[in-house]
């Protein structure tokens, strides 16, 4: 249904808007039933609107990163959309006050926003109505790119990489679709070219594009040993990974690889180079629940500045974290 897109954090300890009047949700349901007859979907099913009083329930939630909104949608609510098929996540999107959606499944839709819970409950009231109405199906597929069109793509990016020193694995196409490079204080990164897959929250499909995905290894944060052959070293054993999408054209690759790529690569190449990016930016360590950690390293490190940053960010976005023992020790080891 929905797409997880990275945005502003917020956690659900931080304090909503006052709720906009003494029933949000009759006042949402007043103005469905003044914008004319509703549609079943299914034969001689009768549509009551005072059911989605009780076919909606709304909660705070910590969930997902970045989202402290939980909306939980009865069976029933089939009656008066598809919530995977008809746009549903996209028209809570557009629910002013909702800044994010992420939709897991055709009941469990997760937002992110500061509206009262009653204020969220007459949204997801509008947005079942309105889709109910005049759905939003998602977009006609792209023409998909093939494995053979991205991996032939590849050789277009490959000198790029391999003059900022990335080595390209042996082998066929799609093997040589693969690069890896040795950076600094036992850092390894990683970048590779493939076909787009997926689809963006409002139904526009990936399959049209290509993807760079690249990351780094930072050894200390790494879940398994690695490997004295880096030959086969990929993204999947990244620490810190990241994605674009672009059209399959030699031009738009070369461009993003040079303009985003390798910034980004170079930016996490060694302890020094990750700790002056983190500084400026401490979301850039995603998900949020890494950010003890790395406070904490970043502290032994002797980086002060990224640590405090970190420890920062979390004071202010995620209190739960900012007791977390590795961020205790950060804030330990920085006096």
């Amino acid at each position: 249904m929905g797409w997880w897109r990275r945005g502003d954090t917020r956690t659900a300890a931080t304090a909503r808007r006052p709720v906009s009047g003494p029933d949000p949700v009759g006042a949402a349901l007043a103005e469905a039933a003044s914008g004319g007859p509703l549609v079943p979907r299914f034969e001689d099913d009768e549509l009551v609107l005072e059911d989605l009083r009780e076919w909606v329930d709304v909660r705070d939630v910590e969930g997902p990163e970045a989202f402290d909104t939980v909306v939980l949608l009865a069976d029933e609510i089939a009656s008066y959309t598809d919530a995977a098929d008809d746009g549903l996540d996209a028209a809570l999107a557009d629910q002013p006050g909702v800044d994010d959606v992420f939709a897991e499944d055709r009941e469990v839709v997760y937002l992110r926003t500061s509206l009262a819970l009653a204020d969220v409950h007459a949204a997801v009231v509008r947005a079942v109505v309105e889709v109910n109405r005049t759905p939003r199906p998602p977009a006609p597929p792209a023409h998909e790119v093939t494995d053979e069109q991205a991996h032939a793509l590849a050789e277009d990016v490959a000198p790029v990489l391999l003059a900022a020193g990335f080595v390209r694995r042996r082998g066929d196409a799609r093997e040589r679709s693969y690069f890896h490079r040795v950076g600094e204080d036992g850092f390894v990164q990683a970048a590779s070219v493939a076909r787009g897959l997926g689809a963006l929250s409002d139904g526009t499909s990936l399959h049209g594009t290509v993807q760079l995905h690249f990351g780094v290894r930072v050894p200390e944060t790494a879940s398994s040993a690695l490997s004295p052959n880096l030959e086969y070293f990929a993204v999947g054993r990244c620490s810190l990974s990241s994605g674009l999408n672009v059209a399959p054209t030699p031009d738009a690759l070369l461009t993003a690889t040079t303009a985003e790529v390798l910034p980004w690569l170079d930016a996490t190449r060694s302890r020094a180079a990750l700790a002056a990016w983190v500084a400026a930016d401490p979301e850039r360590i995603f998900p949020p629940a890494e950010r003890p950690r790395y406070a904490r390293l970043f502290a032994e490190w002797g980086q002060p500045a990224a640590a405090r940053a970190l420890l920062d960010d979390l004071q202010r976005h995620w209190r739960s974290l900012a007791k977390h023992p590795d961020a205790v020790e950060a804030r330990r080891l920085l006096g």
